[in-house]
């Protein structure tokens, strides 16, 4: 009979540290926190080392600085903390979509505006790539097709 090693055990008493619900107005990430989610969705569940590892060549930050963030994320229900055996791991509780769309909610409501001003402000005062134009295009055209 094969003997169960220790990773196999951990991981089947590995307890899961329930992410707190949120409101849906209230799922937002700061600048930072975004610079550490983006890690976790390009690799999925990390250990500390390996966020730290990923993170500083960009951020510098430092052991403390990135247990400080995630410590926060975990806190505003953004990111999933498991507790292992020996290992803690982590891991991102909603997509990058899901994230970004609630970003923009945010900003419409800061800056109590809608999206149709906010677009044109925006373009407004950036010149768009004729690539991007075509995109844009192409995905209101999408979008118009499914109403």
């Amino acid at each position: 009979m094969a003997k169960k090693t220790s990773v196999a055990k951990s991981a089947k008493t590995a307890k899961k540290t329930p992410a707190k619900k949120k409101a849906a107005s209230v799922i937002r990430a700061s600048g930072s926190g975004w610079k550490i989610l983006a890690v976790l969705w390009k690799r999925g569940q990390c250990i500390v080392s390996q966020l730290e590892s990923s993170l500083y060549p960009k951020t510098g930050w430092s052991s403390n600085t990135v247990w400080s963030l995630l410590n926060r994320l975990v806190k505003n229900g953004v990111v999933r903390r498991y507790d292992d055996e020996k290992i803690t791991r982590y891991e991102a509780v909603y997509d990058r979509d899901t994230m970004l769309f609630h970003e923009i909610e945010a900003l419409f409501k800061k800056c109590d505006t809608d999206f149709e001003e906010l677009a044109a402000v925006y373009l407004a005062n950036k010149l768009l790539p004729a690539k991007t134009v075509k995109n844009l295009k192409s995905l209101l055209a999408k979008h118009k097709s499914k109403q």
